[in-house]
């Protein structure tokens, strides 16, 4: 889900949003301009997304961030931080151990 938030923070009309990583945080800044293009992006974003609800969640959350922009305010930044809480098990991470005993060996592994 990680390569969403970029393409989520990159507006077409804008720039490369700042991205920072830490072992178990990201964040992304953008600065905002009017707040329109970062929020018909969201929009657009989440049309395409539609099957998927934590894109949809996201995607609503940068628009609506976007919209509450008011010009009188000045310059602004919209900021996005993720927290990983870790990955999802791949199969050549499991053990081997784990291998019932029915399962044939090749050259002496499971």
């Amino acid at each position: 889900m990680g390569d969403m938030y970029d393409q989520l923070m990159q507006p077409p009309v804008l720039g490369k949003p700042l991205h920072l990583m830490s072992d178990h945080h990201e964040l992304w800044a953008q600065p905002l301009g009017d707040g329109h293009a970062i929020a018909h992006h969201a929009a657009d974003f989440r049309h395409q997304s539609s099957d998927i609800p934590e894109y949809c969640w996201v995607s609503n959350r940068v628009q609506e961030a976007a919209m509450v922009y008011n010009e009188e305010v000045g310059q602004a930044i919209l900021l996005l931080v993720r927290t990983v809480v870790g990955g999802l098990l791949q199969d050549e991470g499991r053990m081997l151990d784990d291998v019932p005993s029915w399962i044939p060996k090749i050259d002496g592994e499971p």
